[in-house]
């Protein structure tokens, strides 16, 4: 997880795929709206503390075009393969949400952050299974940029940035710029959410060969998922491929994203 919290010639290509088309601002959604596809696929939220300022990053292309940054990185990480998006009428399925608890409030449970907003979305009803959720909440948090679930040592669904953080000894969260457009090149937010994603499914797994802190990796600092005394680089999928990705296969016991079932096609 980002800061340890506990919680393009592909481009048509990726781009069908992530469905990256624009929402109408009229469009916004409270709810989850009827899926294009059934089965396992990651929902986007925009969600907000109580008192938080909307700057309505879901109707104003902002998440759409994050999330296609993110989705084209990958497609290039695996030879086409992207993450199975949750789409309404071809274009992507963003939910908007306004939670009861205020921003102080949410900054208060520091680590325990993307905790509390899972719990507060599954109780409005708004996390299902077989979903996995990333989550772009508006608010701060004293403690990392993000965080996501690792099962099965922390069991959830919920993949979340903090775009307000503020974490110690790092620049302001909000400092980090979306990218501008679903085709370009991704930033740390995309990463970090990937990130997020990545160990909202159970990556890394503890058998991985370079497996340290919580469901990271040590071996190089350009891997999604490393952590370490270095500087995050992201850059690549796995280097070596032989900790969480290989198409070949991987060690038994080694949870291998390659068999994913939310990965498409």
């Amino acid at each position: 997880m980002i800061g340890l919290a506990t919680s393009l010639s592909l481009a048509v290509l990726v781009l069908h795929a992530s469905c990256a088309a624009v929402i109408p601002p009229s469009s916004r959604s409270t709810s989850d709206r009827p899926d294009d596809v059934s089965g396992p696929q990651v929902h986007v939220m925009y969600v907000l503390p109580g008192d938080g300022s909307d700057r309505h990053l879901d109707t104003e292309d902002v998440l759409e075009s994050t999330v296609g940054s993110w989705q084209a990185w990958l497609g290039g990480q695996t030879g086409g393969r992207v993450l199975r998006l949750d789409t309404y009428q071809g274009a992507l399925d963003i939910t908007f949400v306004r939670l009861g608890r205020s921003a102080a409030t949410m900054t208060s449970y520091g680590a325990f952050a993307r905790d509390t907003i899972e719990k507060d979305l599954t109780a409005l009803g708004l996390v299902v299974a077989p979903k996995i959720y990333a989550v772009y909440y508006d608010g701060g948090s004293t403690y990392s940029c993000g965080g996501g679930a690792w099962p099965p040592s922390l069991p959830g669904r919920v993949a979340a940035l903090y775009l307000q953080g503020t974490p110690p000894g790092a620049a302001p969260c909000n400092t980090n710029p979306f990218a501008t457009s679903p085709t370009d090149a991704p930033h740390y937010i995309e990463f970090a959410m990937i990130h997020e994603l990545m160990h909202t499914l159970g990556f890394v797994s503890t058998s991985a060969p370079h497996f340290t802190l919580a469901g990271h990796v040590s071996d190089s600092a350009t891997d999604l998922m490393y952590a370490g005394s270095l500087p995050w680089a992201p850059a690549t999928l796995d280097v070596g491929q032989d900790d969480y990705y290989h198409a070949g296969g991987l060690p038994s016991g080694v949870l291998n994203f390659a068999l994913s079932d939310y990965l498409a096609p």
